[in-house]
């Protein structure tokens, strides 16, 4: 916004040059224009500034944000893979205890063969009809 400070100054230097005086009607009408156009070229360059301070605030809290999302998200990961952790570790113990069962009862199944009694279930319509042999 420097170039319209720098314009306005080259109109003020030129009206000065062309000895504009303010006493006439024109005079004085040029010569608020220009004051008004400074006005303008002051208050843009003002807001500019103030536009540039913001931009830079705006940054700062967005790389301020950007860290606290990392930290957040990471211990989300973090949190995820505990979890995940933990689920698995879940599946190998109830893997492990249907394993156990298994073994069990097949070890018990051995030990009882003479034990057990074979049921004929031919053409069977009611427990009751069941041959035991």
């Amino acid at each position: 916004m420097k170039y319209i400070s720098e314009e306005v100054a080259y109109l003020r230097g030129l009206a000065e040059g062309l000895e504009i005086e303010s006493e006439t009607k024109e005079g004085k009408m040029i010569c608020k224009i220009i004051d008004v156009l400074e006005n303008i070229a002051d208050t843009l360059d003002d807001m500019q500034d103030d536009y540039d301070e913001l931009a830079e605030y705006v940054e700062s809290v967005d790389e301020d944000l950007s860290d606290i999302e990392d930290i957040i998200y990471e211990e989300d990961d973090d949190e995820d893979l505990s979890e995940d952790v933990l689920a698995d570790k879940e599946d190998e113990i109830q893997e492990d205890d249907e394993d156990e069962v298994v073994r069990s009862i097949s070890e018990a199944l051995k030990k009882n063969e003479d034990d057990l009694e074979v049921l004929d279930i031919q053409d069977v319509d009611d427990v009751d009809d069941v041959k035991r042999t």
